[in-house]
C-alpha cells in the first residue's frame, strides 16, 4: 500500500516521502487541501505501517485469520481507490498544463505584438490583432495561425469540461512549435 501511496504523492508533485511521512502528508495534502480521496483510505494505510512496524519491533508476534481477512479486505478496497486517485490527479494535472499552455501562447503573443508597436492591446483582441498584422502581412508563416486556433479550441473544450487525453498531447506537441518559433521570432 506504502509504495502506491508514495506514488500519487509524486505524481501531485511532491518529492517522494518517506513511509512514516506518507499518510500524514496525504492528509494534508489529497484530503484537506485538494479533497481528492475520503480519510478512512487514509486510516487503512497508517494501520497497516502501524502493523508491520509492531511486527518489526515485535510488539505483536502473531495474527488471526480475522484480522489478515480484514487487512486483505482493506487493502484491496485501498488499492481499488488509489487507481482511482491516479486518474482524477492525472486530469487535475492536464487541466493545469493546458492552463499554462494557454496563458503561455498568450504572453508571447502579447510581447511580439509590442515588439511591432501595438502597445495596449485587449485580451479579447489579441488573437485577431496577431492574425492580421503578423501572419496576413507575411511576418509568420500560416501555419503558426492553425497551431494557434488549435490551442485557443482546447482551452474553450477545457472550459466546457470535453477535452479528452489525446487533444491534451496534441496541444502540448504543438504548442511546444508555436512557443519555439516565437521565442526565435522576437529573438
Amino acid at each position: 500500500l506504502l509504495t502506491p501511496s508514495q506514488a500519487a504523492l509524486m505524481l501531485y508533485g511532491l518529492p517522494p516521502p518517506t513511509p512514516k511521512e506518507t499518510p500524514g502528508l496525504m492528509r494534508e495534502v489529497l484530503v484537506k487541501k485538494e479533497k481528492l480521496i475520503e480519510d478512512k483510505y487514509i486510516t487503512i494505510l497508517e494501520k497497516v505501517i502501524n502493523l508491520r512496524k509492531d511486527i518489526e519491533h515485535g510488539i505483536k508476534k502473531d495474527l488471526t485469520g480475522k484480522e489478515l481477512d480484514a487487512l486483505l479486505s482493506d487493502a484491496e478496497d485501498y488499492l481499488k481507490r488509489i487507481k482511482r486517485l491516479f486518474s482524477q490527479i492525472e486530469k487535475m494535472k492536464e487541466e493545469e498544463s493546458m492552463l499554462h499552455i494557454y496563458d503561455t501562447v498568450v504572453t508571447i503573443i502579447w510581447d511580439i505584438l509590442r515588439l511591432e508597436g501595438i502597445e495596449r492591446v485587449k485580451a479579447e483582441e489579441v488573437i485577431k490583432l496577431f492574425e492580421t498584422e503578423m501572419v496576413h502581412l507575411g511576418k509568420i508563416p500560416e501555419k503558426f495561425l492553425r497551431i494557434l486556433h488549435l490551442i485557443v479550441k482546447a482551452k474553450k473544450d477545457y472550459d466546457e469540461g470535453r477535452l479528452t487525453k489525446p487533444e491534451v498531447e496534441n496541444v502540448k506537441k504543438q504548442s511546444a512549435q508555436f512557443i519555439k518559433f516565437m521565442v526565435e521570432y522576437m529573438q
